[in-house]
């Protein structure tokens, strides 16, 4: 902490010396940079300073701790500063970050109430999509006077069946033996392979890293088999289905276009969003009647907006913090969101993303909270 004052002396040097880029970007067009017009250019530049001195603060925090997530943010601030697109992206993973390193300081005796709390949240959530199977939506009709659709989806509080299937796939591993079938069940009955996957990945996982008596492992393997029938069935009833070609398609065209026009920084954080849909216009790729505003793939779309060097990043961070995800407490919970991701976008939804949060910093406290 007490270094990172040099972020902020760093852009204060550097605002007054970079008034001049407008002209630059004028003068030659081919430049990378943040076009702008000169009468204006020299605020918008001045912005640009301004927030990188933001993600060079935070990166001096978190590098004490987490060199490689550090360097993220560090990529992510650069290339806003380059480009000046998709700020919010950007500032709410470098912000992200900081949540991790203030959740890997969390006292140890906190840790248990810690998972009480998201255990919690992961039965409310179980009765809200049991609820939704009855037929009701308390919350999103019921109170408002609306009525009900004929047909309820189980999109618990989060809005997709895949959203709600996945936040029970990460909570699952956190709860007791007996809540275990019922929360297997309702993601089952939900039909998201991803979710499914990701629990019996969790699942599985969390019965190999527990040490328990005999007769206790007899039933912890026994759920877990629950939850790996669970999907192995999902899999054979739904089989290869267009949602999941569509996707590979989609993986195949961000990846291919980002490696032609970016491939060292990639589009920079938002740049899936921003690009795909128009060229799914552009280029005619449709491979379903929707537009691609998340890559459902949360490996694919990282690589696409960070390029070869956030990739490089990120496989660092995960060979570094190989380790949480034997975490005896949170380890099946991180396995299931790093499923997930395959299939799905948790980490771009908010509910998902703090629990994703909470679960990695719990997994790798610092040495004085551990």
């Amino acid at each position: 902490m007490t270094r990172a004052w040099w972020a902020i002396v760093g852009g204060a040097i550097l605002a007054p010396l970079i008034p001049w880029l407008p002209m630059l970007t004028i003068r030659y067009p081919w430049v990378p940079l943040a076009h702008y017009e000169p009468v204006g250019g020299m605020y918008g530049w001045w912005d640009h300073a301004f927030y990188l001195a933001v993600f060079a603060t935070i990166a001096a925090v978190v590098w004490r701790e987490d060199r490689w997530l550090a360097s993220a943010v560090v990529l992510s601030g650069v290339t806003f500063f380059l480009r000046g697109l998709f700020l919010t992206p950007a500032l709410i993973f470098a912000l992200g970050a900081l949540l991790v390193t203030i959740m890997r300081r969390v006292p140890a005796p906190a840790h248990a109430r810690i998972v009480t709390v998201v255990v919690g949240l992961g039965v409310f959530q179980m009765l809200y999509v049991a609820h939704q199977f009855l037929g009701y939506d308390v919350l999103w009709a019921g109170m408002w006077g609306n009525p009900t659709a004929a047909v309820v989806q189980p999109i618990g509080t989060l809005g997709t069946v895949d959203g709600a299937g996945a936040y029970l796939a990460i909570t699952a591993p956190l709860m007791p033996l007996w809540l275990i079938p019922a929360a297997i069940y309702l993601v089952w009955a939900g039909h998201s392979l991803s979710a499914l996957l990701a629990m019996a990945v969790g699942l599985g996982l969390k019965v190999v890293m527990t040490h328990r008596a005999r007769t206790a492992a007899y039933l912890s393997w026994a759920v877990a088999s629950l939850g790996a029938a669970a999907f192995a069935s999902m899999l054979y009833l739904k089989g290869p289905t267009e949602t999941v070609l569509a996707r590979i398609v989609m993986w195949v065209f961000g990846l291919e276009w980002a490696a032609k026009t970016s491939p060292v920084i990639g589009w920079g954080l938002g740049g899936w969003a921003d690009r795909i849909p128009a060229g799914q216009l552009h280029y005619g790729v449709m491979p379903s009647a929707e537009f691609w505003v998340q890559a459902h793939n949360e490996y694919a779309q990282w690589a696409v907006e960070t390029g070869v060097v956030g990739t490089i990043l990120l496989l660092g961070w995960l060979w570094a913090h190989r380790r949480m995800f034997l975490d005896r407490t949170w380890g099946g919970s991180l396995a299931a969101v790093a499923v997930n991701a395959v299939g799905f976008f948790p980490l771009h939804v908010v509910p998902l993303a703090l629990l994703s949060i909470i679960c990695v910093g719990l997994a790798t406290p610092t040495h004085a909270e551990a």
